[in-house]
C-alpha cells in the first residue's frame, strides 16, 4: 500500500485484458510495464468521495472527544476492530452502509437498492484533512523541489520572517538607505502563500542547465504541487487503543493529529476576530512540516520490520508453521516432505474432524488424541495424514505455501505439495528451489501454510506453483535458469551414470544413445 503514489499498468494490445486477468498473446511485440504516477490529491478526493471511498475529516476538538468521533481521523467508518462493542457489525451492509449486520443479510437497502452482503475489511478506504482556502505542497513534490533549490534555500522561502508584535500583527520596519546590495534569494521569507502564487517565476529564477531534467520532471506534475487535500489512510494500519490508561497508537496518529488541529485553525474564519498570535503563513508552515514528518515516518515504517504495516502481512497465523530446511534429490521442483510433528499441527482440525467422524470419539476426546499425538507419534493420526495427503489437490499431495523470509524476490513465495512425511524435525525440498529461495542449507528457515480455500489454491497453483510459473523467466520469456539443476547436482549424476555404465544392459544403452541423437 503506498499513499503517495499509484501503480499504474499500461498494458498495450487492450483486446487481450480481460476483469478477470490479464492473459498474454504468444507474440513478441506484446509490451507489459509498470509506471509510477503522482497522485493528485485535490483530483483523487473528488473521485473517491463520489465512489463513496472517503470522507472527508471534520474540524479537531480534543482528544477524548475526537476518538469517539465519525468525522475525525480515528473515526469508525474506516471500520471495526476486535476492541470495538460490535467489532463485525460492518462485516454485513450495503453499498451506501445504511443496512448493516449480518441479521440483515439479504434486505435491499431502500437508500442504495444494493442487497445487504459479506464484505471484507477495506484497507483502501481512507479520509481526507482539507484545507478551504489554502495549499501545501505535495509531500513527494516537496523532495523533490527541495533537491532543485535545496532543501535550506526552499525552507527559508516557505518559512515566514516577518516579526509581530504580542497580538500577531506584523510590525512595518522603516527602509533605511543602503548602497549595498543585499544578498541572498529575493524570495526569502515570502511565506507558502505567495511562494504558491509566484511559484513558476521561482522555478525559473533558480533554473539552471545542471538541473533541468529535474524541473522538468516537477513541471511534468505542475498540477498536483500544491494540495489542499491530505490523505488520512485507514485505522487498520494505525490502530489506537484506549483501553489504557494513557492513549497509546502509532507515531504517524500523532501526526495526523497536529495537522488536523492546525487545519482546523487555519479553516477558521474567526481567527482574525481573536487576533491569533500565528498568521496564516505561520500555520500553513506549521502543516507542511507535519505533513514532511509524516511522509517521512511512513517511509520509514514501510522499509524496516517495525508498524502494522508489516503487522498484517505478517505475525502468527493459524495453520502455518516454520521449518529448517534439507536436501531430497528424488523431489520435484513443487514436491516437499514435512515433518509429522508439523503436519499434526497444520491438520489439527481436520485430524479432530476424522477422528470424530470416522473413529467414533467425542470432540473431547479427539482433542485429546491430537494433543498427546503432538508429544508422541500415533499411527491413528499418521494414517489420517496420509490419507490426506493421498487423497489431496488432484492427488499432487496436500497444497501449502512455502516461504523464505523475507520473502521480497520473485520464487520467495511458492506453492508446493506435500507428498510425504518424515519423523524428525525438518523438511525435505528439491535442490531446484533453493535459488529461488536464496538459500542453502545451512540452517535456513522457511514458513509453511497450509491452503484450505479451493479458490486460492487455484489461483496459487496457476501464479506461485514453481512447475507452472517460474520455469519461464519473467524478464525475457526464456527459460529461468533459476530453476535448473545446480553444476554440483549434474556433475555428481553424471559421475555416478559413469561409475554404473558397465552394469547397463545392450537395451539400456540403446535407449540413452537414442536420447542423446534426439537432443542433438
Amino acid at each position: 500500500m503506498s499513499e503517495f503514489y499509484y501503480d499504474i499498468m499500461q498494458r498495450r494490445n487492450l483486446d487481450c485484458y480481460t476483469s478477470k486477468h490479464v492473459s498474454y498473446p504468444h507474440s513478441a511485440d506484446f509490451v507489459y510495464r509498470t509506471y509510477l504516477e503522482t497522485i493528485n490529491f485535490d483530483k483523487e478526493r473528488v473521485e473517491d468521495i463520489k465512489k463513496n471511498k472517503a470522507f472527508i475529516i471534520g474540524p479537531t476538538e480534543e482528544i477524548k472527544k475526537d476518538i469517539k468521533s465519525d468525522k475525525s481521523i480515528f473515526s469508525s467508518k474506516f471500520g471495526n476492530t476486535l476492541k470495538d462493542l460490535n467489532p463485525y457489525i460492518d462485516r454485513y451492509k450495503c453499498e451506501c452502509g445504511y443496512l448493516r449486520s449480518t441479521l440483515r443479510e439479504g434486505e435491499t437497502c431502500p437508500r442504495c437498492g444494493t442487497k445487504v452482503k459479506f464484505v471484507d475489511d477495506d484497507f483502501s478506504y481512507g479520509a481526507y484533512i482539507v484545507l478551504k482556502d489554502y495549499y501545501v505542497i505535495h509531500p513527494n513534490l516537496y523532495k523533490k523541489i527541495a533537491r532543485f533549490i535545496t532543501p535550506n534555500e526552499l525552507d527559508l522561502i516557505i518559512k515566514p520572517s516577518e516579526d509581530k508584535d504580542i497580538d500577531g500583527h506584523v510590525i512595518k520596519k522603516k527602509k533605511k538607505k543602503s548602497t549595498k546590495v543585499s544578498k541572498g534569494s529575493p524570495y526569502h521569507g515570502i511565506g507558502m502563500i505567495e511562494f504558491k502564487e509566484k511559484f513558476d517565476e521561482i522555478m525559473m529564477y533558480y533554473l539552471t542547465k545542471k538541473k533541468k531534467p529535474i524541473f522538468d520532471d516537477i513541471m511534468e506534475n505542475r498540477d498536483a504541487v500544491f494540495t489542499q487535500s491530505i490523505w488520512v489512510y485507514t485505522t487498520y494500519l494505525r490502530p489506537v487503543d484506549t483501553n489504557t490508561t494513557q492513549l497509546a497508537y502509532e507515531s504517524t496518529n500523532s501526526y495526523y493529529y497536529i495537522i488536523s488541529t492546525l487545519v482546523t485553525r487555519i479553516n477558521d474564519t474567526h481567527l482574525d476576530i481573536r487576533k491569533n498570535k500565528k498568521n496564516k503563513n505561520d500555520l500553513l508552515y506549521d502543516v507542511q512540516c507535519r505533513y514532511n514528518d509524516l511522509y517521512d515516518s511512513i517511509i520509514s515504517i514501510l522499509s524496516t520490520k517495525s508498524g502494522n504495516f508489516r503487522t498484517v502481512f505478517g505475525g502468527r497465523t493459524n495453520f502455518s508453521g516454520r521449518n529448517v530446511i534439507r536436501q531430497n534429490v528424488v523431489l520435484d521442483i513443487d514436491q516437499i516432505t514435512l515433518s509429522y510433528y508439523s503436519l499434526v499441527e497444520l491438520l489439527q482440525q481436520r485430524i479432530i474432524n476424522i477422528l470424530n467422524k470416522a473413529y467414533g470419539y467425542s470432540y473431547s476426546a479427539a482433542y485429546d488424541c491430537w494433543w498427546k499425538a503432538n508429544l508422541v507419534v500415533d499411527q491413528k493420526v499418521v494414517n489420517i495424514i496420509n490419507s490426506l495427503i493421498m487423497g489431496s489437490y488432484r492427488q499432487l499431495g496436500l497444497p501449502v505455501l512455502v516461504g523464505r523470509n523475507p520473502t521480497i524476490a520473485y520464487g520467495g513465495i511458492l506453492q508446493m505439495f506435500v507428498v510425504g512425511m518424515t519423523f524428525d524435525h525438518s523438511m525435505c525440498t528439491p535442490l531446484r528451489v533453493l535459488k529461488l529461495f536464496k538459500g542453502d542449507y545451512d540452517g535456513d528457515v522457511t514458513n509453511v501454510f497450509l491452503i484450505i480455500n479451493e479458490e486460492f489454491l487455484e489461483l496459487a497453483f496457476r501464479v506461485f506453483n514453481p512447475r507452472n510459473a517460474m520455469m519461464i523467466s519473467p524478464n525475457d520469456g526464456k527459460f529461468n535458469r533459476n530453476t535448473e539443476n545446480q553444476r554440483d547436482t549434474i556433475i555428481n549424476a553424471n559421475t555416478l551414470m559413469r561409475l554404473c555404465r558397465h552394469k547397463y544392459t545392450p537395451e539400456q544403452l540403446a535407449m540413452i544413445n537414442g536420447i542423446k541423437d534426439r537432443l542433438v
